[in-house]
């Protein structure tokens, strides 16, 4: 197969789907997929379709580094892509972008979840503080249970201040659900892309998308 003329249309079918033989050595992947198959192996899902096979029992949904790789996933399905109908959104990051255009979300959930991602992987931590953007300062308690509300913003803000660290104060997430919601914005852009709906926004196009997520592996 010759990777230097493909069309958008297959760039994008093998980000989101590739993994297969190159030649007798190497294997191509992509990167998204293998974030996927990373997420789900540590959250306990079925590696093939992200399926929670028991919502009830499965200690493994709440693993922390799981659901930061589902955030990555997020951050880079919002880089690359949205429906052709969609407006751009270019001032929000793109883990904001791909919640605002891909689900039911209120802005407040979503900048806690955006806090969350920078939280976990900027130092593995519960706290976020953003001095130009109030929305983004949380301190976090994460449940691993589906709780309802899946996100429960707290009625008092949090200052920033460690010593002023509340219950009062505190965002907490049910986990698990970061796993769902991930896994059904992965097929709604799967879908749009096999209804010929989605569009490329990266800055460099599907070339960029090509040689940042389409990666070569050797067997030996």
């Amino acid at each position: 197969m010759n990777f230097k003329n493909l069309s958008n249309e297959e760039i994008i079918s093998f980000h989101l789907n590739l993994i297969e033989p190159y030649d007798d050595d190497t294997i191509v992947f992509s990167s998204l997929v293998a974030a996927l198959r990373d997420a789900r192996q540590a959250t306990g899902r079925n590696i093939e379709t992200g399926e929670n096979p028991d919502k009830n029992n499965n200690t493994l949904s709440s693993n922390w580094l799981g659901s930061i790789c589902y955030l990555v996933i997020l951050d880079q399905l919002g880089k690359c892509y949205k429906a052709k109908k969609d407006p751009n959104l270019t001032d929000l990051s793109p883990i904001q972008r791909c919640l605002k255009l891909n689900t039911k979300l209120s802005d407040q959930e979503i900048d806690a979840i955006y806090a969350l991602r920078n939280a976990f992987a900027h130092d593995y931590s519960l706290s976020n503080k953003n001095s130009k953007k109030p929305s983004l300062t949380h301190h976090f308690t994460l449940r691993g249970a589906y709780t309802n509300p899946f996100i429960k913003i707290p009625s008092v803000k949090w200052d920033g201040q460690n010593e002023n660290k509340s219950i009062d104060n505190t965002t907490i997430i049910g986990l698990p659900w970061i796993g769902d919601f991930v896994e059904d914005i992965y097929k709604i852009v799967s879908s749009l892309h096999t209804e010929n709906k989605l569009e490329i926004i990266i800055p460099g196009g599907a070339e960029e998308i090509k040689n940042r997520y389409l990666l070569f592996s050797y067997k030996h």
